[in-house]
């Protein structure tokens, strides 16, 4: 990570012994495999992957809110770690990445390989710069739509 700019990053998924590594000047890979972002264009058919970080709103308005935002995704996952999400994400195995109030240690490898991976980064710092709101395409999907 230089200057707010993601350089490299490497993701081990001590689950199935998966590596995902990629440098934003080069291609990602996992275990030594050349992958790609997704070419999904429609959001309504895309597969997010989210979490709630610790920093989350659990309200009833925060909930409602949240619930709100991932209503037009075709299918939700959480798989407990934004590391993880973001490889899926860099692999195709899911199409955008959303997390707001996120730590920047949680991300930045991820950040990292998602470019590297042909994807787009959507990064808003807030006031202390290692939190941080993420969206994370393949590149196609407007997530403002």
């Amino acid at each position: 990570w230089q200057k707010n700019q993601p350089i490299l990053g490497v993701i081990v998924d001590i689950h199935s012994g998966d590596i995902y590594s990629g440098m934003t000047s080069q291609e990602a890979r996992l275990n030594n495999q050349i992958i790609h972002v997704s070419t999904q264009k429609e959001i309504n058919k895309s597969v997010l992957m989210t979490g709630f970080p610790i920093a989350t709103d659990f309200s009833n308005e925060g909930i409602k809110e949240f619930i709100s935002s991932v209503q037009k995704y075709k299918k939700i996952r959480m798989i407990g770690s934004a590391a993880s999400s973001l490889a899926w994400v860099a692999c195709g195995r899911g199409d955008i990445y959303r997390e707001n109030n996120i730590r920047l240690w949680d991300v930045a490898a991820g950040i990292a390989l998602v470019e590297a991976a042909g994807g787009k980064n959507y990064i808003k710092f807030h006031k202390d710069p290692t939190y941080l709101d993420l969206i994370a395409t393949n590149g196609v999907i407007n997530p403002y739509e």
